[in-house]
């Protein structure tokens, strides 16, 4: 009995620590489990904050500027929530908030901001957002390639802004974007002036609608459309620009664009260096509306427009253009591999343009056409059509620096060749 008794134990003992090894291996599987599943809702939990775009990790919430800002109380920065499924942004969602210098560009800290940045699709800013610089909105969604749409920018406040800055900086602020609408209507800058230069620069807008953009403020829209790919047409309202001096670049590069419609007046421009650069598909071009008296540059205006057949500068003087040796190079290249076979223009700026380009080497072969050129018009001072190189037709300007002529290319002769 004490052996099978013995036995009994010997197997009761190995059964018992079966049972032991059973319930430690089964409880610990359990607290395995558990420690999975408290991870996997963690990592959930931050999943709901944050995902990974192309870019880098795009966050669902934040602040402008760094994580943390000593010179501004939290409760006081200016916050954003971004809806990842939609791309809508919202700006200062819960309450008014300032920023300072130091909170710099709008999600430009760091990859992960710029990859968040490029992720919205529009934006809605909800509370009053005083604006800590002047340069604080530009390039605000620069590259957020799906960006179409902004509303509420007189929620905007700029009196922070220090009293000795008197521009504006909106430079670049829709530059790389699909831009559609921002209610521009609603801005409010006071007295202070705008600088919209490359504003939309390399969007992939088809159309863009100015008609709501305070123009009546913008000093500088230099490289406003440029680069636009897949920009057709133009169409600029008919709004007083007063301020606007620098036009360069506007609209260069855009190889797609085959029409213009300009209407605004722009009476103090001074420059309109390679406003259409490279504009192959524009086969004319009417700027009679523009009301430019005071423009200084045209070096490569019209160059590489490859198409470009007529145009008109209506009652442009050009009177502001330097015909000195050292300034003559403003005209340089102004039509340069561009095939113009009308001009429209005033008897003061043949003459300016034959100043400008007389002294320069450089420009004297491309403007207009080769000094072999001769171009056919009604002569205003003789009363009479009549067929003359280009230098020649400087020597008949009219008493009213406003007339205007209409100069058509002829067929090459040579100089000897008579008026007729």
């Amino acid at each position: 009995m004490i052996a099978k008794f013995s036995k009994f134990k010997k197997g009761l003992a190995l059964t018992v620590s079966a049972l032991l090894a059973t319930t430690a291996f089964a409880t610990g599987s359990a607290n395995a489990n558990s420690s999975a599943a408290d991870n996997q809702a963690q990592q959930t939990s931050e999943n709901a904050k944050s995902t990974t775009g192309p870019l880098g990790v795009i966050k669902s919430s934040g602040v402008w500027g760094k994580d943390s800002n000593p010179t501004v109380n939290d409760e006081d920065r200016c916050s954003w929530k971004l809806d990842r499924v939609t791309g809508q942004m919202v700006l200062a969602p819960d309450h008014e908030c300032i920023l300072t210098p130091s909170d710099g560009l709008f999600l430009d800290q760091n990859d992960t901001q710029r990859a968040t940045r490029h992720a919205i699709r529009s934006m809605r800013v909800e509370h009053t957002v005083h604006v800590g610089y002047s340069k604080q909105l530009s390039g605000m969604f620069r590259d957020a390639s799906n960006f179409k749409n902004l509303t509420g920018m007189d929620k905007f406040d700029f009196s922070k802004v220090t009293s000795q800055v008197t521009e504006i900086d909106l430079s670049e602020m829709f530059a790389g974007t699909n831009y559609q609408f921002a209610d521009f209507e609603n801005l409010n800058v006071g007295d202070r002036t705008l600088n919209i230069s490359g504003m939309f620069s390399n969007s992939s807008s088809r159309n863009i609608d100015i008609t709501n953009m305070p123009f009546d403020k913008v000093t500088k829209a230099t490289g406003l459309f440029q680069d636009m790919e897949y920009l057709k047409k133009a169409e600029i309202p008919p709004l007083q620009a007063n301020k606007l001096t620098d036009m360069a670049f506007m609209f260069a590069g855009d190889v797609e664009m085959n029409s213009v419609d300009w209407r605004m007046k722009t009476p103090n421009a001074k420059t309109m260096e390679s406003m259409f650069d490279g504009c192959k598909e524009l086969d004319h071009l009417n700027l009679s509306k523009m009301k430019a008296e005071n423009i200084a540059v045209t070096k490569r205006a019209f160059a590489d427009c490859s198409k470009l057949q007529v145009v008109d500068l209506g009652d442009m003087t050009l009177s502001g253009i330097d015909t000195g040796v050292k300034g003559s190079t403003v005209a340089d290249n102004m039509f340069l591999n561009s095939p113009v076979r009308e001009l429209n223009l005033t008897t003061s700026a043949v003459k300016s343009l034959n100043q400008a380009t007389f002294y320069s080497t450089e420009a004297a072969p491309d403007f207009p056409a080769t000094t072999r050129t001769m171009w056919r018009a009604y002569n205003p001072v003789t009363s009479k059509y009549m067929t003359l190189l280009w230098w020649t037709w400087s020597n008949f300007t009219t008493e009213d620096p406003h007339e205007e002529i209409t100069l058509e290319l002829a067929d090459n002769v040579d100089l000897e060749t008579t008026a007729q």
